[in-house]
């Protein structure tokens, strides 16, 4: 797979999601984060109403620790598909890391509303519980 991206790479222009696609290759299988941002802010400059492309850069940062634009991202992938239960889960995560547990907690909560199957979400915001304040009703 390395050598087919490593031709293509070589090339001035890049046909779209083909930039999508490094990215992905880059954070997930080499963990060279900035080489995955150059490649997703690249997708971004091609199309940035796709709403994958912002979650692709926001996890990309949120990779990179910059959790603040990981939540603007995914912010802006949720006012464009707000049924996106994924775009939620990633927020949710962000929150959580930037210690932001109530609005991590809703966005576990919206995403399990929107994907009851989707366990990833019941696990972070049961860990997340005991940060949360309870409220009396």
């Amino acid at each position: 797979a390395f050598n087919f991206f490593k031709g293509a790479e070589a090339r001035d222009s890049l046909t779209p999601k083909l930039n999508y696609n490094f990215a992905i290759y880059f954070m997930n299988h080499e963990q060279l984060y900035e080489k995955a941002l150059e490649y997703g802010l690249r997708e971004l400059r091609i199309d940035s109403v796709d709403y994958e492309n912002l979650n692709l850069v926001g996890q990309i940062y949120l990779n990179m620790d910059s959790t603040l634009k990981a939540i603007k991202l995914f912010s802006r992938s949720i006012d464009l598909k707000d049924d996106n239960y994924f775009s939620y889960f990633q927020r949710g995560c962000a929150f959580a890391e930037n210690k932001q547990y109530e609005l991590a907690d809703k966005d576990f909560t919206k995403c399990i509303e929107l994907k009851p199957s989707f366990q990833d979400a019941y696990n972070c915001k049961k860990r997340i519980e005991g940060n949360v304040p309870k409220y009396p009703q």
